[in-house]
């Protein structure tokens, strides 16, 4: 990996400091790297790997994708802007336009994305064999999130086959 990569995980780091995540209360960064380790375990390509631990940043703290662009490229940060929803949006309309968006993004943006899902359930998955109540830390029913992730593995089609996706069904088949 080259400096870019470790710039970006100390950028990361920075931008979700204060951050946690919403069921079991870890440091947002456990996310972040889970998501780098599927797509290295993927064979991913470095600029994958470099937008997988920084997919939130825009979404989620005051980042602009033109600061991204600055530090890390246009590559990345075409990247990491496909994969920021907008948060002002209610959930299911967030869902439905990122989907759609998705749709129409390069395969290396729904590989990261795809990593994110799987990190993401199995977060739900982990949390829910420790028998915590997963549900009411959404901001939507369980419904909806079960229909958010159908459309995501539909947007993933072109990854049908890979390690990746089978570990995708499998978690999304163990969480509903």
């Amino acid at each position: 990996m080259t400096e870019k990569y470790f710039e970006a995980i100390e950028f990361a780091v920075r931008k979700h400091s204060k951050q946690i995540r919403k069921i079991d209360k870890f440091p947002y960064i456990v996310h972040l790297y889970e998501v780098k380790e599927i797509l290295m375990e993927n064979n991913a390509s470095e600029d994958e790997v470099i937008a997988g631990v920084l997919h939130d940043t825009v979404e989620d703290t005051d980042t602009s994708v033109e600061e991204i662009r600055q530090h890390f490229g246009d590559k990345i940060a075409m990247l990491v802007d496909f994969l920021s929803e907008k948060k002002s949006m209610p959930y299911v309309e967030r869902k439905a336009e990122h989907a759609m968006r998705l749709a129409k993004a390069p395969i290396e943006a729904k590989r990261v994305k795809c990593a994110d899902c799987i990190s993401n359930l199995r977060s739900i998955y982990q949390n829910i064999q420790y028998g915590i109540e997963v549900w009411s830390h959404f901001n939507s029913t369980k419904d909806n999130v079960e229909t958010h992730y159908r459309h995501s593995i539909e947007v993933f089609e072109p990854l049908k086959g890979t390690n990746m996706y089978n570990e995708l069904l499998k978690y999304f088949n163990l969480v509903f």
